[in-house]
């Protein structure tokens, strides 16, 4: 016959395994439920910016399919530097790391890294691509810390460049809409400076290591020459996206300059990004976006173009980054045999 003590250390560990089990049936709903939130607040603010600017699917529908074919060369030029653009977007975070005082990485592992952890984005929320590059960056001999650290601020020198770049949409419309353009220049700029100003860069500066966590080197500062190139080092990024937004967008016969387009596509991605529950902005950006085209190339071209847009840079971006995750994952089991 079993003893007592024995009778209840086996109660006890079936209650802890079905508390487990409850806890994480609970974490799945929890997080599917936020899943669901999240996807309704996408869907509801596209839908207000769409409706607040008139545009709806019989716009799409009016649309001559035979006015919409591309000129072939035209695309694949439209596409060749959009590439360039990420994959130097992409080098720039081992530039950063070897700038923070971590090892110097070559473009290739740099590349390799951050395009695979780059798939991310496409995941609700904004930390899972630093949790990747944090992972995927061991593999390069970087630490968690630095790779964060490294990204978080590549992504506000990014943010910081759309941002400036992006005020060009708003220079391109209306008398008011330029004065708004202005006013957010004049205040992109007063925030750069005054970032640089010791006392608040030094705030900056803690707030970014507590963000990026232990294991950042102490002697690495920040200093406004490094605040200054690295944002310059974005506005070519934006610039080269921009450019190979208008020659999408002339590719399907689509008027509108490379200034009024390009500053378009910066800013439709700032604040696509800023709506942090939104995956990779999806819908919002898109919204922004024919906002910005609606007085170029009407209801119809601005929602169509929009979403060519968003195919063919996920296109331009995932397809690599495929390519690259298979081949990393092919060396890696050769390496084990």
């Amino acid at each position: 016959m079993p003893e007592p003590s024995a009778n209840r250390q086996a109660m006890s560990g079936t209650l802890e395994t079905e508390r487990a089990e409850g806890a994480t049936t609970g974490s799945t709903i929890r997080r599917g439920a936020l899943g669901l939130l999240k996807l309704a607040l996408t869907v509801a603010v596209t839908w207000f910016i769409l409706d607040r600017l008139g545009v709806g699917f019989a716009d799409l529908r009016d649309l001559d399919p035979e006015a919409w074919k591309p000129r072939w060369g035209l695309l694949a030029l439209a596409s060749v530097v959009l590439l360039a653009t990420f994959l130097f977007a992409a080098s720039l975070w081992g530039a950063m790391v070897g700038d923070l005082g971590g090892p110097h990485l070559s473009p290739w592992a740099s590349i390799r890294v951050f395009f695979v952890a780059n798939l991310a984005r496409y995941v609700p929320g904004k930390v899972w691509q630093l949790a990747g590059l944090a992972y995927l960056g061991r593999t390069v001999g970087v630490q968690s810390a630095m790779s964060a650290g490294a990204a978080i601020l590549c992504q506000v020198f990014a943010l910081a460049g759309a941002a400036i770049v992006g005020t060009g949409a708003l220079l391109a419309g209306s008398e008011e809409m330029r004065r708004l353009g202005y006013g957010a220049l004049a205040a992109i700029l007063a925030g750069v400076l005054i970032s640089m100003v010791p006392p608040v860069h030094r705030r900056l500066e803690e707030l970014w290591r507590r963000t990026a966590g232990r294991g950042l080197p102490g002697e690495v500062r920040i200093g406004a020459l490094f605040t200054l190139r690295w944002i310059g080092l974005y506005l070519i990024v934006w610039v080269g996206q921009g450019v190979a937004f208008w020659l999408l967008a002339r590719s399907f016969g689509q008027p509108g300059s490379l200034v009024t387009l390009g500053p378009a596509y910066a800013a439709a991605y700032l604040l696509g990004y800023l709506v942090f529950f939104a995956p990779a902005g999806l819908g919002v950006r898109e919204g922004f976006l024919i906002a910005f085209l609606l007085p170029v190339v009407g209801a119809g071209g601005a929602g169509a173009l929009s979403i060519i847009a968003r195919l063919w840079s996920t296109v331009v971006e995932v397809a690599p980054a495929a390519l690259v995750a298979a081949i990393t994952l092919t060396r890696t089991e050769a390496n084990r045999e």
